[in-house]
């Protein structure tokens, strides 16, 4: 059973119609490989959706939880690439970016960067973007640049949380979060359930099938990778405002 401890303080902030709630909510999760709970830190709240802030160069704020999970250990649903709902079977002829070129335009030879460049932009549109269509237009899909920078500056501990097996990703600040090992989705067989992570980012990979994904095992984290946009796999939303070195938000 989950404690929760919640100590907010007596404002809200309005900025760009996201609500945010300030203070500081701690949450104890059970560790099952240790008889010491492991505790997470949140931040705050954006439009009833927990973020950690780990004191990241960037001023990126993580969501807590994957989305539509219940926990920080819970896998959430799964998505194929750009698209906002979930389904029972993940395949090509069902996906609707699966031959990406009818939807993108001048894109260079270096597509993992040139998703700004398409005709319709993927991360902070509702209409291909699962965070921003399910939680609002607060969040979004994070790009491959955020997860590296996650990697680059956080330290990584394996561990078994609730009995989902994954890691908890410390930043510069001491704050942390989890990742869960939630494998994927291909038509309506799961791989990988509790060996590996596979998240979606919302950057290209290439013009017809494939997008960037960031991907970790028990034995190495931190690759950025390609997926079949077909597959389903999870989000963990970033917030779109940034914070800045004086705890100031901006686009």
């Amino acid at each position: 059973m989950n404690k929760i401890k919640l100590i907010f303080s007596p404002s809200w902030i309005l900025i760009s119609l996201c609500v945010y709630g300030q203070g500081q909510i701690t949450r104890v999760q059970n560790n099952q490989a240790s008889s010491t709970p492991t505790i997470f830190s949140v931040s705050g709240t954006v439009d009833g959706h927990d973020y950690v802030d780990l004191g990241l160069s960037s001023g990126t704020l993580w969501a807590t939880c994957n989305l539509e999970a219940n926990s920080p250990a819970a896998y959430g649903e799964y998505f194929a690439w750009a698209e906002t709902n979930p389904k029972n079977t993940y395949m090509k002829e069902n996906c609707i970016t699966y031959n990406l070129h009818l939807y993108a335009d001048g894109l260079s030879k270096d597509l993992k960067t040139d998703t700004v460049r398409a005709k319709i932009r993927i991360i902070g549109n509702p209409k291909f973007d699962a965070a921003s269509a399910s939680w609002g237009d607060c969040w979004e899909l994070p790009s491959g640049k955020d997860f590296t920078e996650l990697n680059k500056e956080c330290t990584w501990e394996l561990k078994t949380i609730d009995g989902h097996k994954g890691y908890v990703i410390t930043g510069p600040n001491g704050n942390s979060m989890f990742l869960p090992m939630a494998g994927y989705i291909d038509r309506s067989q799961k791989s990988q359930i509790g060996s590996g992570g596979f998240y979606w980012t919302g950057d290209f990979w290439d013009d017809t099938e494939r997008s960037t994904t960031f991907n970790f095992h028990k034995s190495s984290h931190g690759d950025l990778g390609w997926g079949y946009r077909h597959t389903g796999k999870v989000v963990r939303p970033v917030l779109r405002q940034r914070k800045s070195s004086n705890n100031q938000f901006f686009q």
